[in-house]
């Protein structure tokens, strides 16, 4: 689904206007988004276990835009605000989480028609795993991995602008680390896709 939306976005690239230097400012600005999230999880130990599970987040990022002839480049940093839980499964009420997400993304932006701007998200970002059952729980630690993705955004005025964007972050497998409740080793591969429509303001 998510490369589906990739390419679909991808023809507008095509109709990219010349400046952009008279429709977002140089500066800071501040985005508050809300979205849907996918949530997957691939534990091992002495078998594989995957789950997913879908939730709702909100998102606030602070960033900083450089206007350049043809493009502009904005860099972000943003974190995740809502519920952990990134999967179920069903024995014995296992439940994992993915929390603490936090990263950086470079956005190239275009003009598409109109007033109406395309960009690229190309990032890292970093996160906490965890697992919790009826006999207790497995903190997996720190994870982090490389995001990638596409928004449209809309001023609607100098300070003001709405947007949609889509991306996927990709964690990197945890440490193994030793549980008490299985009795062996065991990692855990996150990762987590994010759609979102937002509102922005400009400094």
């Amino acid at each position: 689904m998510f490369i589906r939306k990739i390419l679909t976005i991808m023809p507008l690239i095509g109709l990219i206007n010349a400046s952009m230097s008279q429709t977002i400012p140089n500066g800071l600005s501040f985005k508050l988004g809300y979205g849907l999230a996918n949530f997957h999880n691939q534990a091992i130990w002495n078998y594989s276990d995957e789950s997913a599970k879908d939730g709702q987040l909100a998102l606030a990022s602070i960033g900083y835009t450089k206007n350049f002839e043809k493009f502009n480049l904005t860099t972000e940093l943003f974190t995740f605000i809502g519920p952990s839980d990134s999967g179920n499964y069903s024995t014995y009420n296992t439940v994992y989480r993915t929390k603490n997400i936090w990263g950086v993304s470079l956005n190239p932006e275009f003009k598409l028609n109109g007033e109406s701007i395309g960009y690229l998200k190309l990032g890292y970002a970093f996160a906490k795993s965890q697992q919790a059952d009826d006999y207790g729980s497995v903190d997996y630690g720190s994870t982090q991995g490389g995001l990638y993705g596409f928004g449209v955004k809309l001023p609607m005025s100098k300070d003001i602008f709405i947007g949609l964007e889509s991306f996927r972050i990709g964690f990197s497998r945890t440490d193994r680390v030793y549980s008490t409740v299985w009795s062996t080793y065991t990692t855990n591969k996150p990762n987590v896709t994010f759609s979102s429509v937002y509102i922005g303001r400009n400094f």
